[in-house]
């Protein structure tokens, strides 16, 4: 973790001129997971209990029960009257709305640790990765980036590029991930900045200035072994950042 995420303030209000980031371990002690797990419904902890890998499990249920605890929080809602309901693209969002507004959010984790993010009447995602030195990057991104994404990856010194490569992905997955629907959006079909060093990565959809110009995308500070990154469809939306509470 880093020292930019603060702490959970117990009279926090849900808004649509911000997002509100949590970040957490997922390499909790039981006791803790286990809090977590008595936040799932029935049908969660079913869907837990079916992954046989321990390390799947954990992240399942601290991600879900975090989900669950800051939504209650965030809404005024007792955490056993907060119900999902999928899209057309099987993104859920919480059904009910909260000042006539659905409240969305989004949540993704990677080897140990995940992010949640929720905001109100808002299209948002949010992409977490560990930065992998092992990967093979450049058949990965001639598959999934822009032609321009790759000319400008391939233009980065050696020991830039994987850092700029994750950077690149965790952008691009955030973005569809907003959009609501995933891969099938088309990850060639827009441009993202790969430049770890900005603060946002500039968004250009082939064809649609007016609608890139709706969208931000911010990096989500981590520490060097991670990448993360904010889409949001409100350029002047600002991202709060917090750490899990603790049991």
């Amino acid at each position: 973790m880093t020292g930019d995420w603060q702490t959970t303030p117990d009279n926090l209000e849900i808004s649509t001129r911000r997002v509100d980031v949590w970040l957490t371990s997922t390499e909790l002690a039981e006791e803790q997971v286990l809090e977590y797990k008595k936040l799932l419904s029935g049908a969660e902890l079913a869907r837990a209990e079916k992954m046989a890998v321990a390390v799947k499990y954990k992240e399942f249920v601290v991600t879900r029960g975090l989900l669950k605890q800051m939504l209650s929080r965030v809404t005024g809602l007792d955490v056993s009257a907060l119900h999902f309901i999928h899209g057309e693209h099987g993104k859920p969002c919480l059904a009910g709305t909260v000042a006539g507004k659905n409240v969305a959010f989004n949540v993704s984790h990677s080897h140990g640790m995940a992010l949640v993010a929720i905001t109100l009447g808002n299209r948002l995602g949010i992409d977490l990765e560990k930065i992998r030195q092992e990967v093979e990057w450049q058949a990965l991104a001639r598959r999934f980036f822009s032609a321009a994404e790759f000319r400008a990856l391939s233009r980065q010194p050696d020991d830039c590029r994987i850092k700029s490569f994750f950077t690149c992905w965790t952008r691009k997955e955030a973005f569809v991930k907003a959009v609501g629907n995933g891969i099938a959006y088309g990850l060639k079909e827009f441009d993202v900045s790969i430049d770890p060093g900005g603060s946002t990565g500039l968004l250009n959809i082939r064809g649609d200035i007016e609608e890139a110009a709706d969208w931000v995308i911010k990096n989500i500070p981590m520490n060097e072994n991670y990448a993360a990154a904010l889409a949001v469809d409100s350029p002047g939306c600002d991202a709060r950042l917090w750490k899990a509470p603790r049991y």
